[in-house]
């Protein structure tokens, strides 16, 4: 078992890196959809810390 700090920074890790990739995705194929998508990515960082 890994202690809870490590498994929560992995977590972090592993989420800020799907999104970017989703945010990566999305930019390129809605540029209309930019600030819903800056507004998520804050609301779900907000959320995971």
């Amino acid at each position: 078992m890994l202690p809870t700090t490590d498994a929560g920074a992995i977590g972090q890790v592993i989420g800020v890196t799907v999104l970017t990739v989703i945010a990566t995705v999305v930019l390129r194929h809605h540029k209309e959809l930019r600030w819903f998508a800056v507004g998520l990515g804050v609301q779900l960082l907000s959320i995971l810390h």
